[in-house]
């Protein structure tokens, strides 16, 4: 709780409002790769599963590219024109 002009404290407020759902979402991007990888895993050890091991980590290495390029393309001296 802020003491200083109400005003004030609200906008401060509103402006630290959007890093969580952004780290939140970081999270959850995150999520999409090794959700992948652990299930790629698991089918590589079952016999009537094996044969979508491959296309898992290969789905698993295309999401994680796109993410790191959706990343760079955000982040970069470029994200203003996104």
């Amino acid at each position: 709780m802020s003491l200083g002009h109400p005003q004030t404290s609200a906008r401060t407020a509103a402006a630290r409002q959007p890093e969580l759902p952004g780290e939140t979402a970081q999270l959850v991007y995150a999520s999409l790769v090794v959700a992948q990888l652990v299930l790629a895993r698991r089918f590589r050890r079952d016999l009537r599963w094996r044969r979508w091991h491959p296309w898992l980590l290969a789905g698993a290495a295309a999401t994680g590219v796109i993410l790191i390029a959706y990343t760079a393309a955000v982040t970069g001296p470029a994200a203003a024109i996104l």
